[in-house]
């Protein structure tokens, strides 16, 4: 009988065992889950920021700094995120792949650099290999086109350690979602997990201004002679669009066998009853305030640098950039502040004080403007559009040219990604 008794004891005692054992297996299973979702949400929101810059990345996804190793160089540069989204518009481009992973308490990425002349086409662009790292957990995330223009279709597989596929290139060609196909089997004891979104790009402007110069205040400019210019067909050569009146001597060009009398629309009584939260977001889609909190947009500050600031960020950006500035902001010439490359787009919620020869390759949008001490002939203007939501003032002379490609640029493929209701889903 005792025999037997213990007998019974050491059957219980092993079933408790067994039952122990496998819960811990599931807890430890689960964590491991978790943890590779977490990981690829991670993903998810990384690859999403990082489209949000206009800078070059260097292979570490970081801005190079001048005197990098490099970073003159073409084919040592990573792919800007402006070039990102400008490949994957084509028809047959390759998939682009980037990942990180955590280790030594910090995230450690890589990017993908500038894709060789010789790649085929449908082949995914994979970054350089990640360094050897601890058990932290670990990301990689891939774009490709999603078949429209202004979409793309952002992959991230995460895992709860570094382990393949996090750390390698997906194996599949052409634009398949390789690894992202379905739920990878679990690799060494390391949870993976695989979730997609697709993106699409809000413009920088709902509506681009038709004139150089649209303000629903006036324009008093003493006889400076500023200097109004557009020759757009598509928006009749309107130069100035005024809800007061334009109170200096203009220097008018508009579309050829244009009366320049013709170009200016004063007293606009429309434009003037506008209330002026809705000027800005009929132009830019929102009011100011939200505007500045838009993804990617930089804001300037009280105790910055204004104009070395604007330079920093507008050096080697590789589209526009966007500026948003509270209160007053005043800038001082000579000043030069965008490129064709990459326009600035500035929007200031308060008044603009300009002092000088700058020039600003962008938008300009305050809420009131003034410019002195620039004369004709020192190369002070814009060339793109300013927008106002009042009025315009000083003694300055500067050149406002309208810039329909420029505009048209900012309407369609300049703007931040965001995702698409209704699209992240988990293979």
């Amino acid at each position: 009988m005792l025999l037997l008794l213990l007998a019974a004891a050491v059957l219980a005692a092993a079933w408790s065992q067994r039952t122990l054992v496998s819960m811990l297996r599931s807890a430890e299973a689960e964590a491991q889950a978790v943890r590779a979702g977490e990981a690829a949400q991670a993903g998810l929101a990384w690859g999403q920021a990082l489209l949000q810059g206009s800078e070059a990345l260097d292979a570490d996804c970081a801005p190079p700094s001048a005197n990098a190793a490099g970073a003159g160089s073409g084919d040592m540069r990573a792919v800007p995120a402006q070039v990102i989204a400008d490949a994957l518009a084509g028809a047959g481009a390759a998939p682009l792949e980037a990942g990180c992973h955590h280790t030594a308490g910090a995230w450690v990425c890589r990017c993908p650099r500038r894709a060789p002349a010789a790649e085929p086409p449908g082949r995914a662009v994979a970054p350089e290999p990640l360094p050897a790292a601890d058990d932290g957990p670990a990301f990689r995330v891939r774009w490709e086109a999603a078949g429209a223009p202004g979409r793309l279709r952002l992959l991230a597989t995460g895992c709860s350690r570094a382990r393949p596929p996090c750390t390698a290139a997906a194996e599949t060609a052409g634009t398949g979602t390789g690894t992202d196909a379905g739920r990878p089997a679990s690799r060494d004891g390391a949870g993976l997990a695989t979730a997609q979104v697709l993106l699409v790009r809000l413009p920088v402007l709902r509506r681009p201004p038709g004139a150089a110069l649209t303000a629903r205040g006036r324009v008093d400019a003493a006889a400076a002679g500023l200097g109004l210019h557009n020759a757009d067909a598509g928006s009749l050569g309107l130069a100035a669009q005024l809800g007061g009146r334009l109170e200096a001597t203009a220097r008018v060009s508009t579309l050829p066998g244009g009366r320049p009398e013709g170009a200016l629309v004063e007293a606009d009584a429309a434009l003037a009853a506008t209330d002026e939260a809705d000027f800005y977001t009929d132009h830019l889609g929102s009011d100011l305030a939200d505007w500045a909190a838009l993804p990617g947009v930089r804001r300037l500050t009280r105790t910055d640098d204004a104009a070395r600031t604007l330079a920093g960020w507008l050096n080697g950006a590789g589209g526009a950039v966007r500026v948003a500035a509270a209160g007053e902001l005043r800038l001082e010439g000579p000043l030069q502040l965008g490129t064709p490359a990459a326009p600035l787009v500035l929007v200031v919620d308060g008044p603009l004080h300009l002092r000088g020869a700058v020039r600003v390759h962008g938008l300009l949008v305050a809420r009131t403007l003034r410019w002195d001490d620039a004369r004709p002939d020192d190369g002070a203007g814009v060339r793109g559009a300013v927008l106002l939501g009042g009025d315009w003032l000083g003694d300055a002379a500067p050149d406002l040219v309208r810039d329909d490609r420029l505009l048209q640029e900012l309407a369609s493929r300049a703007g931040p990604w965001v995702r698409m209701p209704g699209s992240w889903r988990e293979p």
